[in-house]
């Protein structure tokens, strides 16, 4: 069986679609879910060889040590955040191998994995729900998370509500273009993906070369 802690979530319920398809036998629990198959995150990892932690890594803390080693897969869009998790809840949860990912949710279906800190069984599971493993270093991913996706949202924290209180008449082909691009790409961040994104340590270092 394979677990989802977050599965009423964007990415959750994209993985759990994937799996059902597949024939995949899923536990599910999302505090905010009405259809959870169990009643804990402790319940779902003890009956998953495998679960996909699709909530905030703050609620690890939920998280019981479990009778039997189990692999947890961490999802956070900045694998420096996941890695933290690792070395604050190691020592407290030995019988769990934690992995750490990052869905990028693009039309090559591509997951990046972090080098060291993925096992060959979880990579054959991605592989097995139609997700082609790329292996990066955490700075590597982090690096390019900062450019193509961290940026957005920055330019989205600065000028969207400032683009927006500009009256349609006065703003250049140019401020209109700019305008719809960040209210779609603002509709499709939650708050979570936002606190863990702008939290990339690589995004100060992207903008300091650029000055």
């Amino acid at each position: 069986m394979i677990g989802i802690v977050g599965s009423a979530g964007d990415l959750g319920s994209q993985l759990l679609v994937r799996m059902e398809e597949r024939g995949i036998e899923v536990a599910t629990f999302d505090a905010w879910g009405s259809n959870n198959s169990h009643n804990s995150v402790g319940d779902v990892v003890a009956d998953s060889e495998i679960t996909h932690w699709c909530a905030p890594l703050d609620a690890l803390n939920l998280l019981g040590n479990p009778a039997e080693r189990r692999q947890l897969v961490l999802h956070s869009s900045v694998m420096h955040l996941s890695y933290d998790a690792l070395v604050n809840h190691g020592q407290r949860l030995p019988k769990v191998g934690f992995n750490i990912v990052h869905c990028l949710m693009n039309s090559h279906e591509t997951v990046n994995a972090a080098t060291g800190h993925v096992s060959e069984a979880v990579k054959t599971h991605l592989g097995q729900i139609g997700l082609n493993v790329r292996l990066k270093t955490i700075h590597e991913h982090d690096k390019n998370a900062a450019l193509t996706q961290g940026a957005a949202m920055v330019l989205c924290e600065l000028l969207l509500g400032e683009l927006q209180g500009v009256h349609k008449e006065d703003l250049t082909p140019s401020g209109d273009w700019l305008l719809k691009v960040l209210e779609e790409r603002a509709m499709n961040w939650t708050d979570a993906t936002k606190n863990s994104v702008l939290r990339n340590p690589e995004l100060s270092q992207l903008f300091a070369s650029k000055r």
